[in-house]
Parts: C-alpha cells; sequence; structure tokens
C-alpha cells in the first residue's frame, strides 16, 4: 500500500476500482489491473521499470499548490486532482526506468464531453515547462518546448488559453513566466508552452511534450502534420507525447489507428511498455442512455459535469436516431459510425395524416432539388401554422409552430432505371413520380402552377444544378433563394425538422416516395459537428427529403404573424 498523503487519491483510485466500489470501463479496469501486475513485475530481469512513490507524490502535490481553477464554480480553488486525475498523473510520472527517466513515453487518454480534459491538460503543461525535473541534472528540463497541437488553431488555443488563465491565477506561475507573442515563457529555464496547428505548423521543433488535442478530428490529410509533429524528439532525454480526445467515428482515420492499438496494448493483447492508456468509455453492449452506465464515460460525473445535464442531454437525443448517436459518441465517449441514418421511420409513419387547407397557414415555402440523368428532380412544399405563443430564455413570448409538407418527383424517360420493376412502376402508375423527356423544363411548369395556387412568391434552390430553372420562375414573377448544400446551412433545419418528427409538429400525407427518400437518408458531419444530407453514403436516392428540408428552413425563418391575416413567402 501507498502511505504519502499526496498518493491517497491515486491509491483510493486503484483500489475502489479493483474492488467494484467504483464503475469503470473495461478498459479503464484493464489499465489499473495493468499498474498492480506491473508492481509485482518490478524485480523482473525482463522489466527495467520500477515505480517511485515518492515522484509520483511530488506531481499529484503540484496541482493544488501551484495551479487554481480559472472559471466555472470552483474559479480561484486550488486544483485538487479527482481520484481518477490523480491516477493518471501518478502513473505518467511514477514509472520509471532504470536510468530515472519516465517510463511512459506517449499517452493515450480519452474521456467524455465535459469531463474537464482542458483543465487537467492545462495545469500539466505547466508542470511539463516550469517543474519537470531532468534525472541527469536533477534541474527542471532545460528549453523545455511544450507544444499544444490540433487540426485547427481555434482548437489548439483551447487549452493554452486555459493555460494563460491558470498562469494568472497562480502566483508562484506568474512569478516565474511572461506571455509574449501568444507563448508563455518561464524565465528560470527558459521553457515554453505554444501551439501549433496544421493550417500553420512549426518547423524546427525540439519538443519535451507534444499534447494532440481531440485526435478524433484527424484525419488522413493530417498525417503529415501529424508525423513532423512526433519526429522531433531524438534529442530530448524523456520526450512525452499525450494524446487526449473524446471518441471518433469511423471517419477519424488517424483516432482510430491510435484507439485500436491503445486498447490492444492495455488489455495486454500488445506489449508496449512506453504507452500508458486510459479510456473512459461505454463498453460494447451498454446501453447508453442507462444512468447507472454514465459514470464509465464520465468519471467527472458529479463534479465537472452533473447529472442534470446528461439527463437533460440524454432525454432531447434519445428521441432521434441521430441524436441517439450523438450522446453515445460525446457523453459515451464511444465510437459510432459516420454513417448514420437520419430518420426513425416508425415516427415518420406516425406523422402521416391528411393535410389541412393551406390558404389559412402563416407561410409556404417550395424548394427544388435536380438530379441527374438517373436521379429523381424533386419539388418540397412547406406550409406553417402558429399554435401557441411560449416564454423563451428572455422571458419574451416565441410563437410555436407546426408544419405540414409534400412533395413532388420527377424522372427522365432516358433513365438507365428500370421503371417497370417495382416500386418504381407502381409510383409512375399512380403518378406519385412524373416522367418527362426534358425533366427541368417539367418541373418547371409544375412548379410554377403549384405555387401560383399556393400564392408563394420565393423558393429555394442550389444555384450549382438548377440555375437554368432558377432564372425561368424568376422571369414568372417567382424569387429565387440560393440555398447552398453545405452543413452551415443545413444543420438547423435537420436538427429542428427531426425534432418536430419526434414531437408530431409536421404532417405529411403519406407519400411513398417521400417516405422511401425518408427511409434511405444518412446524415454527415463535419468538425464542428454541424449536419448535412449524406448523398454519397445514403443507400438510394434522398431527393424528395432533400427539396422538402430547403423549403423547410425557409419557412423557418420567416417572420411571425402579428394579425389573423395569413403571410405567404
Amino acid at each position: 500500500m501507498i502511505s504519502n498523503v499526496a498518493l491517497d487519491r491515486f491509491q483510493s483510485y486503484v483500489d475502489d476500482v479493483l474492488h467494484g466500489d467504483v464503475i469503470v470501463s473495461e478498459a479503464v479496469r484493464a489499465a489499473v489491473v495493468r499498474h498492480t501486475e506491473d508492481l509485482k513485475r518490478q524485480d523482473a530481469a525482463d522489466f527495467p521499470y520500477i515505480f517511485d512513490a515518492k515522484h509520483a507524490a511530488r506531481v499529484i502535490g503540484f496541482f493544488p499548490i501551484a495551479c487554481k481553477h480559472s472559471i466555472g464554480e470552483f474559479q480561484g480553488l486550488p486544483f485538487e486532482l479527482e481520484n481518477w486525475q490523480a491516477f493518471i498523473v501518478g502513473s505518467l510520472f511514477g514509472w520509471k526506468r532504470i536510468d530515472g527517466t519516465r517510463r511512459f513515453r506517449k499517452a493515450y487518454i480519452s474521456v467524455a464531453r465535459k469531463n474537464g480534459k482542458s483543465t487537467l491538460i492545462s495545469a500539466l503543461v505547466h508542470f511539463l515547462a516550469m517543474a519537470d525535473i531532468n534525472p541527469k541534472t536533477g534541474k527542471p528540463e532545460s528549453v523545455a518546448e511544450i507544444v499544444l497541437t490540433a487540426t485547427k488553431k481555434d482548437q489548439a488555443s483551447v487549452v493554452f488559453n486555459e493555460a494563460k488563465r491558470m498562469r494568472m491565477q497562480s502566483p508562484e506561475i506568474s512569478r516565474i513566466s511572461n506571455v509574449k507573442y501568444n507563448q508563455i515563457n518561464y524565465t528560470h529555464n527558459e521553457a515554453s508552452i505554444r501551439i501549433s496547428s496544421s493550417e500553420r505548423p512549426l518547423s524546427g521543433l525540439n519538443p519535451h511534450a507534444v499534447i494532440m488535442d481531440e485526435l478524433h478530428e484527424w484525419r488522413t490529410q493530417h498525417t503529415k502534420f501529424y508525423d513532423t509533429m512526433v519526429t522531433g524528439f531524438a534529442s530530448r532525454m524523456q520526450p512525452l507525447h499525450i494524446n487526449i480526445t473524446t471518441a471518433g467515428d469511423d471517419s477519424s482515420e488517424l483516432w482510430e489507428k491510435e484507439y485500436d492499438y491503445a486498447i490492444e496494448v492495455v488489455h495486454g493483447r500488445h506489449i508496449d511498455n512506453n504507452l500508458f492508456v486510459f479510456s473512459a468509455e461505454l463498453d460494447k453492449d451498454d446501453d447508453p442512455f442507462d444512468e447507472c452506465n454514465w459514470i464509465k464515460a464520465n468519471p467527472n460525473l458529479g463534479v465537472s459535469v452533473k447529472l442534470d445535464y446528461l439527463r437533460e442531454q440524454a432525454n432531447r437525443e434519445k428521441t432521434t436516431l441521430v441524436g441517439q448517436n450523438r450522446f453515445t459518441r460525446f457523453h459515451g465517449n464511444r465510437k459510432v459510425t459516420a454513417v448514420q441514418k437520419a430518420f426513425d421511420i416508425q415516427a415518420w409513419d406516425n406523422c402521416a395524416g391528411e393535410l389541412s387547407d393551406w390558404s389559412t397557414a402563416d407561410c409556404i415555402c417550395y424548394a427544388a432539388d435536380i438530379g441527374g440523368r438517373d436521379d429523381l428532380a424533386s419539388v418540397g412544399a412547406v406550409a406553417r401554422w402558429t399554435i401557441g405563443y411560449a416564454e423563451n430564455e428572455r422571458g419574451d413570448d416565441e410563437p410555436q409552430y407546426r408544419y405540414e409538407c409534400k412533395q413532388q418527383a420527377f424522372i427522365c424517360t432516358e433513365t438507365q432505371r428500370d421503371l417497370t420493376t417495382q416500386p418504381w412502376a407502381t409510383w409512375l402508375h399512380e403518378d406519385r413520380i412524373k416522367q418527362a423527356k426534358w425533366v427541368i423544363t417539367t418541373l418547371v411548369k409544375s412548379m410554377q402552377e403549384s405555387m401560383e395556387a399556393d400564392n408563394a412568391t420565393q423558393f429555394a434552390y442550389d444555384r450549382w444544378n438548377a440555375s437554368q430553372l432558377a432564372e425561368q420562375l424568376e422571369q414568372d414573377g417567382l424569387t429565387p433563394i440560393d440555398f447552398k448544400q453545405s452543413c452551415a446551412m443545413y444543420n438547423e433545419p435537420i436538427r429542428e425538422f427531426l425534432d418536430c418528427v419526434s414531437k408530431g409538429t409536421i404532417r405529411h400525407n403519406g407519400d411513398s416516395v417521400l417516405r422511401w427518400a425518408v427511409n434511405n437518408m444518412t446524415i454527415c458531419k463535419n468538425s464542428e459537428d454541424q449536419w448535412k444530407p449524406d448523398r454519397k453514403s445514403s443507400k438510394d436516392k434522398i431527393d424528395p427529403i432533400v427539396a422538402v428540408l430547403m423549403a423547410f428552413r425557409l419557412a423557418m425563418i420567416q417572420p411571425a404573424v402579428s394579425t389573423g391575416s395569413k403571410f405567404v413567402y
């Protein structure tokens, strides 16, 4: 047993995990078991590593002595490590080689969002810069370059900005450091903390430590940058490379490679005594919406991440398939597929019904989605009604809406599809899909007639493939609105549309073509978790629902109607 007071948290975590007093993931339990088994092997000839409890205690003790929280409810208070954090820090700095240098030269650390990653790393980089002892000199590492990296400068700046705020809170750190040119410099050993990103990579690095933040955002195109960051360690006696991240999806190529390797190592299926692994995550068969499992991925539950917050997120996200994946990934810290089906088809079917008299709507909006020769071309329409008011966060009355939608699909007579097969033959027979040699001409005429009947004047279109359509309808007195096919444009309407489906505040007429497209549609996301329809990964055509989503966005943003009169857009 370790008796040093500074290591009580460390040893408590080890004991609690081994005795089952704290619920952890299989990977975290494996990390604790690995530590205890390695303690038994310290005298073995084939295991040249020792655990230096005194040094582990010194490093753990650095945090509350030198560092204070800079934001939130704990602002100004000493940074006392939680037990799980003490285990990470104690493991990284307590385990040594026979020559006194660090055993672990690389670390994979993964927890769910809101679990204090940035705070922990911000304090850790200050230790690495100012107080990490070189075993040869017995003094703080000379000219210790600490580099914070990410794919984008804004992300790399998250930890750096927290480190700057933490410096201002600490007289001990401020006394021996300064900030110049977006760099924290230490005067006693010429150390520095700075940032680098793939947008503006640094050259000529000789880093003492490199911290790679949010590894799940790194893609194949970042491989060269990744390699550059980790190949400058050669002249350092005990370099440290830390990957800290939440889970990715199957498009997170570099993260997936690092994660798979880390899991193999921590479970002992591959031996790598240089790598430390701590992965707090939901296990494979865990229900992500079972509160009893949340502690596995959220070791800071009740501290930086609140139970009420997770409950609110779970209640909102569990209503849609996309939301379920989002919660599982970011709050369960478990890998999900990048190809995410957008709709719960049963929820969609529950929204079917007879459409209302659209002449009573607040607004009616149209959109056109034009495909290629073998694609569908579709016109979508959405009507909106005000159903009441609710007080928003500012205390203002905010209108509440319900919506209805419909679509009409078109296909070229020269399509390579076999239209004699089902369901295409039935759809053509029922006029759910209109076949025409000149699709755009037919679509323009149909759309003009429908908009005139609904007294609608503006429509959304994609100027990259529907400029001819826009020009023709504009000549008829209608106003085209350019709708860029980007995540930024689709993100809000997709989320709101899915929410309306789950709540039953949108109605459709049971159109089987639209249902087919809805069931086909998957979501793709950018690095900022903004969504758009994924044409490439969807199992078949999605043009009808895309057209409806474009029209829905126009309907969403129309001004509230202050009188009983109809507002048509």
